[in-house]
């Protein structure tokens, strides 16, 4: 006889109520264990295959549960494997996407294999199996880009909401077997918590000059104005206390708005220029004005009657890192729209440090490197207005899109043996993603001394 048809009549066998009290010492029954075994009795596989899909069924929870930690690293802006790693926040934010569809597809082939053999509504957590699965569900369709960056502010309070909600209900879903599961929600809080309480820190530090007296809690001093002309806010802001001097160009931080009635928002920024002082470190920031805050602060300045706004903004940060320029000899910059906040001191630092001037905007910026025989700029309009290809004052100008592929590559084999390349970009995503396959087929094609570096426009 085999084992399929035997376990049937050992599950009859346990319910007859003889049986169980001959189970119970002295033979009478304890209310603990009449529950325990008739919990054994609605759980016991009445055949081999259901006792596989409860075993895959049981695996894939285990590995769907064992992603989430890592999904709340990956996550976080401020994330110990970054500082370790050195890589970007856009690159973990690419594999914290990653893992999400890894966590979800194991979510629903675990809430599957349940449903298959019908233990959803016979065991007491299978409710909050349906509320985390929906969330986690309904976090992957919120997070589709044209979505993200049509409605950021939308998607980040339901991002944020559905998180929790997830984490409650695998907290209820798994309350049977805490001892297994519970290390992995604990390691969830805390990678939050972290992040958090790191935040919190670097705000503290790059806007509150601690100190005794009358000044004792002073925030920074920051103006906002809008160049009609360009279409860019100018944020200039002097920042001292515990963050002093922490800041360089090239790095970005989160700029907050504490009296504003979304006080809790955050929108990240390249810092332009820095100009350090005794005292204070300025920095400077320029802003497109899209929708959401942008769009509100740019309709504040446009108030102003002097066309300077004195605003209160809190500044975290600082984050992200310079690149290794000196350790290349060729250096392109692709650089579109409000990219070239990040782009724009990189060509002096490859001057002497004595060389090296305090920036106050793009103008003084790229005038200190226009004179330099080694640097040249070519300027691509892809204004709806035609305009004639010309060079003004070392400036290249022509009409439409640069071929990038065409530049990397040209300057690519034009190289000397043991000479490096490198091919910065900073734009749109289309912008960025011409740049990226320019680079890889440069380095498809034999030219190994070809690095490319990104920095995220947009998340």
């Amino acid at each position: 006889m085999s084992s399929s048809s035997r376990m049937p009549d050992m599950a009859s066998m346990m319910m007859d109520p003889m049986v169980m009290a001959q189970m119970m010492p002295g033979g009478v029954p304890t209310n603990s264990m009449v529950r325990m075994i008739m919990n054994m009795m609605k759980t016991m596989p009445s055949s081999r295959g259901k006792q596989t899909w409860m075993i895959f069924s049981d695996r894939c929870a285990t590995l769907a549960i064992s992603q989430l930690p890592i999904l709340w690293f990956f996550g976080s802006r401020n994330n110990i494997f970054i500082w370790v790693t050195g890589w970007s926040f856009q690159t973990f934010n690419i594999f914290h996407r990653h893992v999400a569809r890894v966590a979800i597809l194991f979510m629903i082939r675990h809430a599957a294999a349940k449903t298959h053999i019908g233990l959803t509504n016979t065991l007491p957590t299978g409710q909050t199996m349906y509320s985390a699965g929906v969330a986690m569900g309904s976090m992957w369709l919120v997070s589709f880009s044209f979505l993200r960056q049509r409605f950021y502010e939308v998607f980040l309070v339901l991002h944020i909401g559905l998180a929790v909600i997830v984490v409650i209900g695998i907290w209820k879903h798994t309350r049977v077997n805490l001892d297994v599961y519970n290390t992995y929600i604990w390691v969830i809080v805390a990678a939050w918590g972290f992040d958090r309480l790191m935040r919190i820190i670097r705000i503290m530090g790059g806007n509150m000059n601690m100190k005794m007296g009358g000044n004792f809690c002073k925030c920074s001093a920051t103006t906002a104005s809008y160049k009609s002309e360009a279409n860019v806010i100018k944020v200039e802001m002097k920042t001292s206390g515990p963050a002093l001097k922490m800041y360089s160009p090239g790095q970005y931080a989160y700029l907050y708005q504490p009296t504003a009635l979304k006080f809790w928002e955050s929108h990240p920024f390249s810092i332009a220029s820095v100009e350090n002082t005794e005292s204070s470190q300025n920095l400077t920031f320029y802003i497109r004005p899209n929708n959401g805050w942008t769009k509100r602060l740019q309709k504040q300045c446009q108030k102003s009657s002097t066309g300077s706004l004195p605003i209160r903004l809190f500044i975290e940060g600082p984050y992200g890192s310079t690149k290794p320029l000196h350790s290349f000899d060729t250096l392109i910059f692709f650089i579109g729209g409000t990219g070239i906040t990040h782009h724009l001191r990189n060509p002096l630092h490859q001057r002497p440090p004595r060389a090296r001037g305090p920036a106050q905007d793009a103008r003084h910026e790229l005038q200190a490197a226009i004179g330099r025989p080694d640097f040249n700029l070519e300027v691509h309009l892809t204004g709806s207005q035609s305009v004639k290809s010309e060079k003004l004052d070392g400036i290249e100008v022509f009409d439409g899109r640069p071929d990038i592929g065409r530049i990397i590559m040209q300057h690519a084999s034009q190289l000397d043996a043991g000479r490096k390349l490198a091919a910065f970009a900073c734009g749109p995503a289309d912008f960025a993603d011409t740049a990226r396959a320019g680079a890889s087929a440069a380095m498809k094609a034999g030219h190994r001394n070809v690095e490319y570096f990104e920095e995220s426009y947009s998340w």
